[in-house]
């Protein structure tokens, strides 16, 4: 089974640098990893109550099982989460393992018993209520009519741009991708990355097709939108993320003006736009009706209710002088 080039990235950047960061058109990533998934779901033999580690931290035993690491893979970006379990699952089992072992010292010094730690962990449980509430009344209203008139208004106001194929290779050492870029200047991508993967069968380097240059990540687009095609960048360029870096050689192959996305590229996006105009709606329908006793100040007086914004109240006053017009005129 072999994943390509880009999700391998996104798993890295994910998992280790700790950014959503994407480097592929999610619709083209998305068909080719579900394809994947299926052939490799069916080599898996374990179920979710399996323990896939046991270590003991501390005096104290840990097991993960692996109904634990799917819940973790659900909180990552959908390029790592729709990538065949048979290729994330060292990263996911690894980051696991590492977080455990960090509860199991935590909990070792006492931490989960400081009266500071359970307060913000009893916040952190009434954020999580809260949050289930508006999830499930925005879910409600976010309904496909919407998003697709969401949809509509998006594309009218979306930008042209290009869509590009890239030959990347990724470094961890600043040193050796400046040490790659004087040989693909040299020798050219494709002999220096054949080299590069001899000298080091873990080298990180292949090709990205059709990706638009306003997903990628900033500091590589700036770059990108500079090239022309067929064009090797002439530097390295520096991705960082949680004071961790990674290090880019890339070679634009080709640019082409990229269509606009479609709906269903665009649906998981347009959902999140849409929600925070939905939440603002859940939140005044929830408390239309609950009536306030108190409200104090800073001065310790009596607050009064609060009023409309005046642009909310222009519209109210402009029909109250039409009404008085008509009024006269009868």
């Amino acid at each position: 089974m072999r994943t390509s080039f880009s999700t391998k990235l996104a798993m890295i950047l994910a998992l280790t640098v700790g950014t959503g960061a994407v480097f592929a058109d999610p619709a083209t990533e998305k068909a080719a990893t579900q394809t994947e998934t299926k052939a490799a779901d069916a080599a898996i033999t374990i179920n979710d109550s399996t323990v896939v580690l046991q270590a003991t931290v501390e005096g104290q035993k840990i097991e993960i099982t692996f109904g634990q690491l799917k819940e973790q893979l659900n909180a990552l970006p959908p390029q790592v989460k729709n990538a065949p379990m048979q290729e994330i699952y060292p990263f996911l089992l690894e980051n696991a393992y590492k977080l455990a072992v960090i509860k199991a010292k935590a909990q070792k010094l006492g931490l989960d018993k400081d009266e500071a730690v359970k307060k913000s962990i009893a916040q952190c449980q009434e954020a999580m209520l809260q949050k289930a509430y508006l999830d499930k009344k925005v879910e409600e209203r976010q309904t496909e009519v919407e998003l697709k008139k969401a949809y509509d208004e998006v594309i009218k106001v979306l930008p042209p741009t290009d869509q590009v194929r890239l030959k990347q290779a990724t470094f961890m050492d600043k040193k050796a991708a400046e040490a790659f870029l004087k040989a693909a200047t040299n020798d050219g991508f494709d002999k220096a990355l054949e080299n590069a993967k001899k000298a080091n069968p873990e080298q990180q380097g292949g090709e990205i097709d059709k990706i638009r240059v306003d997903n990628l990540p900033p500091e590589l687009a700036a770059e990108v939108k500079k090239a022309a095609k067929a064009t090797l960048i002439k530097k390295v360029i520096t991705l960082e993320a949680n004071g961790a870096k990674i290090f880019l050689v890339t070679k634009v192959e080709n640019k082409e003006p990229a269509e606009k996305p479609t709906y269903e590229q665009l649906k998981e996006e347009l959902k999140m736009l849409l929600s925070q105009k939905l939440m603002k709606e859940v939140l005044d329908d929830a408390t239309k009706d609950v009536k306030v006793e108190k409200r104090i100040g800073l001065d310790g007086k009596d607050l009064p209710e609060p009023t409309a914004p005046a642009a909310a109240a222009a519209p109210k006053a402009e029909e109250t002088k039409e009404e008085k017009k008509e009024e006269k005129k009868s």
